[in-house]
């Protein structure tokens, strides 16, 4: 559990890093969530929740056109 909980914050740690240095997009959600899932021993649930909360992140940017 200790573990596990120390695996994801070095995940978000290199997720922040990411958003405003490196740029390898690695704090969208469609890689996250199936990161942390892996770590936390549900790839599946991973995966929906990242797909899901990607799906949201698009519908709420505006990305470029009218």
């Amino acid at each position: 559990m200790l573990t596990e909980a120390l695996l994801v914050a070095l995940w978000a740690f290199f997720c922040g890093i990411d958003k405003y240095d490196v740029a390898l997009n690695i704090h969208r959600p469609l890689i996250t969530g199936p990161v942390v899932g892996l770590i936390m021993g549900d790839l599946q649930l991973g995966l929906i929740t990242g797909a899901t909360l990607e799906l949201a992140w698009l519908g709420l940017v505006p990305n470029a056109g009218a």
